[in-house]
């Protein structure tokens, strides 16, 4: 199953919102070992492709390929929908969608995701600084030697090297995501992106959904749908190797390899948790099952400006690189794609 990619399936409908039943369905019909699931509202299913490009359907107890381009076109038809097939360095649509008609309505998500931090590195220097730093009001409890931290509305990612490795896990109605934060990552930058670099994670590992198989699970057939469930991987792209941000964390390749096959169900959390050696309340924090406020020691502190204009202070070019760039009419480093507070 090495050389099999996932690519994923959008749906963009012309009239009534599809269902995973209708998606299944429509996939199972053309013997197509899938997943399907919710995605916070919208109905998404991947597919597993050859290395050409092909789509793995099922045929007499394994699997061979077809075309995507005429799997597009018949789903498209069937479900009157635009279906977008994307992978890396693929991007394909079918298309089948009224222009005329307004995108079905649904319902709005109203539930914001709950993120929970975990500072592993040196004991955090104080809780009015983190609040400043992150730009946030904030409530911290140290547990087991780290710092557990829960902002208060929108954050702004700032972790300097003696913070890290941080692990942030965050949960949506329908998903979780893990993010890691390395002094390893960001020692892997240029010295003048550093600062920048701080609040940009250096692995992620996301489960976006609770996926549901489209054919048996047995065989070949079983084999490629349980690849299709592991969670998506994405390594910040300075970072040539992630072994060392997985040694900061002191988890083998095997035990992350082991993650990643792990269902997106109510027991991810505590996989994470155990994984990463976390304190066990992490569990709890994520599922929802206890409030930060109530651990003993906890604290909160209130967002203040002062972390902004440090911040601003902090990443400004010096001087002489201000003069560099304006004669050499250089955007200067970092100021492509790593952008910082506005």
């Amino acid at each position: 199953m090495d050389e099999l990619t996932i690519a994923t399936i959008d749906i963009a409908p012309s009239r009534t919102v599809l269902t995973i039943d209708a998606v299944r369905a429509g996939l199972r019909e053309r013997m197509i070992p899938a997943v399907v699931g919710d995605e916070d509202g919208t109905v998404i299913a991947r597919v597993a492709l050859t290395p050409d490009g092909q789509v793995v359907v099922a045929s007499d107890g394994t699997v061979t390929s077809t075309a995507p381009e005429s799997v597009l076109d018949a789903l498209a038809a069937e479900w009157s929908a635009d279906v977008l097939l994307e992978s890396d360095g693929l991007f394909l649509v079918g298309r089948a969608r009224d222009a005329a008609d307004p995108p079905p309505s649904t319902s709005p998500m109203r539930d914001l995701p709950l993120r929970v931090y975990v500072l592993l590195g040196e004991r955090v220097t104080g809780l009015t600084s983190l609040a400043q730093q992150l730009e946030a009001s904030v409530t911290v409890a140290e547990v087991d030697g780290a710092a557990i931290v829960v902002a208060h509305g929108h954050v702004r990612d700032s972790w300097p090297p003696a913070q890290r490795p941080v692990v942030a896990l965050t949960r949506t109605r329908t998903g979780l995501t893990m993010e890691v934060f390395s002094a390893a990552g960001l020692a892997s930058l240029p010295e003048d992106e550093r600062m920048r670099g701080r609040g940009i994670p250096d692995l992620t590992l996301s489960w976006p959904a609770r996926w549901v198989p489209v054919l048996p699970e047995e065989g070949w057939t079983g084999e490629v749908q349980r690849m299709l469930r592991t969670a998506a991987v994405e390594r910040m792209s300075e970072l040539a190797d992630d072994r060392p941000v997985l040694d900061e964390l002191r988890v083998t390749r095997a035990a992350f390899e082991h993650l990643r096959r792990c269902d997106n169900d109510d027991d991810l959390p505590g996989h994470l948790t155990r994984a990463l050696r976390l304190p066990a309340v992490v569990e709890d924090l994520v599922r929802g099952r206890a409030d930060i406020a109530d651990l003993p020691g906890a604290r909160r502190s209130e967002r203040t400006d002062e972390g902004r204009r440090a911040w601003e202070l902090a990443s400004r070019p010096s001087w002489w690189s201000r003069l560099l760039r304006r004669s050499g009419n250089d955007e200067g480093p970092g100021d492509r794609g790593r952008a910082g507070p506005s």
